[in-house]
């Protein structure tokens, strides 16, 4: 390799700490969504006040995530960070999805995809009985939509642009 080319390949320190920032501020909501929901999954049948609890903290965890991405609230613009947070959050709507049919028997059981899906699919599995004791106990499939528009929401607000780029 010659000089321009090493050049060229090298990171500077802001460029660093721009991924720092981006990785910290994806990885806060993937890491509390897997605690919770591993404490939920142990927890069992804990309570109304547990399903609720969980049910905001990851909510507004994942909200909190698009609000720090989107007003630049580490100083950098965090390139990218708002499209990785929303295709996060449609997949995992998609997989929940997938494993609330199975569940639901309205496509045959595979066991793999079932575990796939609820495992992928986190943030609205450990939401969607909180859902549904936040809106008086409405049916299980109506808590499963309610909480996949609100992740879908979050992933739009996510993926949309703010302000204009400078040169």
């Amino acid at each position: 390799m010659n000089e321009k080319t090493m050049q060229k390949k090298t990171l500077s320190v802001r460029g660093l700490t721009d991924l720092l920032c981006s990785l910290t501020v994806l990885m806060l909501p993937v890491v509390l969504t897997a605690v919770l929901s591993t404490c939920s999954l142990f927890a069992g049948n804990a309570g109304r006040g547990w399903d609720v609890c969980v049910c905001l903290l990851v909510t507004f965890c994942w909200a909190g995530a698009v609000v720090c991405t989107k007003t630049r609230l580490f100083g950098s613009p965090m390139p990218r960070t708002g499209l990785v947070l929303s295709a996060v959050l449609t997949l995992s709507v998609l997989f929940y999805a997938l494993a609330f049919a199975m569940e639901q028997e309205a496509i045959g059981f595979r066991p793999a995809l079932w575990a796939l899906g609820r495992l992928l699919g986190a943030p609205a599995a450990v939401s969607a009985e909180g859902v549904g004791v936040l809106f008086g106990g409405v049916m299980e499939g109506t808590a499963a939509m309610l909480t996949c528009a609100v992740y879908l929401a979050i992933a739009l607000a996510a993926a949309i642009p703010t302000g204009k780029r400078k040169k």
